[in-house]
């Protein structure tokens, strides 16, 4: 990591050395020819015959193949890359900056040979902050691994385009603003960006539209909100989750015009894991809802409502209509079907119509799929909710994608039910020591099987694991994911350290998660980071065996039925004796652990079981 992160530094500050050229031919004219000679790049002339003052650059690492676009104040001006420096490829931009100082455009850079786009892990300056050269200004996630990003000279640092967690961001997607002197810094903050890249003669891939990056469209004229010339911000649909790329809006909690504070909640968004609270980041007034309660399928950053400063600027706001940035309305909402039905025309006669059979007719007049929901006297047809959805594509995907094989084994529970009881009277004398309006304190065989399964993941380590198409990543953590039913859908809280952690704080972390689950008010810390599953359907529903699906990036789930009383052979001769049993069914995913291995993992699974006293040590 240090050897390829040194490799990076020398790059950028090669490309660095030859920017310094360019800088030289903008500020001394008289020498603007030989300096822009020595930097590989094409000098401009004005009408007269002379090399104009100012200039349009685009710099690009000769070994990193990364854009950084500066605008010195000329809309009109052109360079060109001597083909011997860059293969071949041909770049050439230009900007508009009438109204804006000198600046620079920092480009998602090129850390890798097969990097075509990247992530912002995190940035490590702040908007405004003063920057030095060989400063890390953020972390950037490629294909191969997390690697700081530096600057390249002195400045500040004027806005940052694309947040922490942004995903997918094409190589040379401009990530922030860079400016030389600190009182330009205020007048970035509500640039958006030129959205200059690599043109598709670059020796870069070509951009592709991801679902965590909403391209903007391309505006001509200005919009409503800048022919208002009023300080607003817009406020979009907020990624809550890796995973989400839409959301519903379930409730506004704030009405069009009231004041809002920082720190107050704005509204409940649905995402594809629960339901969460959105709340204000500064103080101000909510101007307009541009969508509103029970909005769905929003994609993330897609403008949600306006935020202004002065309560005086509301009323601008009253016929507000999104500038269009994003995608469009209509893909908000179910398409609606647009064509006329066609009119029937039966084909024969109806005495004429095949016993037993149907004709074309008869077809024509049964109901259709519909893309909105309907309701009729046959059938009523339930709106698909966001975390439904979810369900829905992980397990098909689960299904599809996943090799699964399934092993299942009876485990004697009769120690464990007497063991069970002794710690509960424990638990209760101790419980009615405390206050009265305590609730006692209980534990159920479900947390005997959490523990059981998370000290079985330490022992065969193999399904505390998940694939990935170039290695299998083993966890070091056992965060056990427990499946709890509600209203809303099914939801996997995770129990972190679950090897780590005694009976009670189990049985306290499991209910407090399924109270959580059941008022859908689960928070991602809550259901992120989980590595193996825990299903069972035995207590609540009786189900005396089932099989799992596996819960992707996961590899197994551990399927668990009900108690049952059962009589068996006694070693005795001729004798019998009763016994109570568990069936659990282990489901695994045979790219990350072959049949051996899970029958290992059951085996240790079923000795803490029918020995629960080692449970304890």
């Amino acid at each position: 990591m240090a050897s390829r992160q040194a490799a990076v530094r020398f790059a950028l500050r090669a490309s660095h050395s030859r920017r310094s050229h360019w800088r030289s031919a903008t500020r001394q004219p008289s020498a603007a020819i030989d300096s822009m000679k020595q930097a590989k790049v094409q000098p401009v002339f004005n009408e007269g015959g002379a090399v104009l003052p100012k200039c349009q650059i685009e710099a690009t690492s000769c070994l990193l193949h990364t854009p950084v676009a500066g605008n010195f104040g000329s809309s009109q001006l052109r360079f060109a890359l001597l083909p011997e420096l860059y293969g071949g490829s041909k770049l050439s931009r230009t900007y508009s900056a009438a109204d804006l100082p000198a600046h620079q455009e920092i480009g998602m850079p090129s850390l890798s040979p097969t990097m075509t786009q990247g992530n912002i892990a995190k940035w490590s300056k702040k908007e405004g902050d003063k920057v030095a050269a060989g400063d890390v200004l953020c972390e950037i996630e490629t294909d191969k691994a997390t690697l700081e990003m530096e600057s390249m000279e002195e400045g500040y640092l004027a806005k940052i385009l694309l947040d922490d967690g942004t995903k997918d961001i094409p190589v040379g997607k401009p990530i922030a603003i860079f400016v030389e002197n600190e009182e330009d810094v205020a007048k970035f903050n509500n640039y958006q960006g030129s959205d200059a890249g690599p043109s598709t003669s670059s020796a870069v891939a070509k951009e592709e539209t991801h679902p965590a990056y909403q391209e903007p469209e391309v505006q001509t004229g200005t919009t409503e909100a800048e022919s208002l010339s009023v300080a607003h911000q817009k406020i979009g649909m907020p990624s809550l989750s890796p995973t989400m790329t839409q959301g519903n809006i379930a409730k506004w909690r704030k009405n069009e015009g009231d004041q809002v504070s920082a720190g107050d909640v704005l509204c409940e968004i649905e995402t594809d894991k629960a339901t969460l609270e959105m709340e204000s980041m500064e103080d101000g007034y909510l101007a307009k809802i541009l969508l509103g309660d029970g909005s769905k399928d929003v994609p993330v950053g897609k403008t949600i409502a306006i935020v202004v400063e002065n309560k005086e600027d509301v009323s601008k706001f009253s016929s507000y209509k999104d500038s269009g940035s994003g995608p469009t309305e209509a893909s908000t909402t179910p398409k609606e079907a647009t064509s006329p039905p066609k009119k029937e025309t039966p084909s024969q006669p109806a005495s004429k119509k095949p016993e037993g059979g149907a004709v074309k007719a008869d077809a024509q007049k049964l109901p259709g799929p519909s893309s909105s929901p309907s309701q009729t006297s046959d059938y009523t047809d339930i709106p698909v909710t966001q975390i439904r959805r979810v369900i829905a594509q992980r397990l098909l995907l689960s299904k599809q994608t996943i090799p699964h094989y399934y092993l299942t084994v009876d485990a004697k529970v009769d120690k464990l039910v007497v063991l069970r009881m002794e710690l509960n009277s424990k638990l209760e004398g101790s419980s009615k020591s405390a206050s009265e309006g305590q609730e006692k304190k209980k534990l159920s065989l479900n947390d005997f099987i959490i523990k059981a399964a998370a000290l079985a993941l330490r022992k065969v380590p193999q399904c505390n694991s998940s694939w990935t198409d170039n290695y299998i990543r083993q966890y070091n953590n056992v965060n056990i994911s427990v499946a709890v039913q509600s209203e809303q859908g099914l939801f996997v809280p995770v129990i972190k350290d679950a090897d780590k952690k005694g009976l009670s704080t189990i049985a306290e972390e499991v209910k407090l998660l399924a109270e959580k689950a059941k008022q859908n008010n689960l928070k991602p810390t809550d259901y992120e980071g989980g590595t193996f599953t825990v299903s069972n359907l035995g207590g609540p529903f009786n189900i005396h065996q089932f099989s799992a699906i596996v819960n992707p990036p996961q590899a197994c789930i551990l399927a668990v039925g009900t108690t049952e009383k059962r009589v068996l052979p006694s070693s005795q001769k001729n004798e019998y004796e009763a016994g109570t049993f568990i069936s659990a069914t282990l489901s695994c995913d045979h790219r990350v652990a072959d049949g051996a291995i899970g029958a290992q993992w059951l085996a240790a699974f079923k000795g803490y079981i029918e020995d629960p006293s080692t449970l304890l040590l």
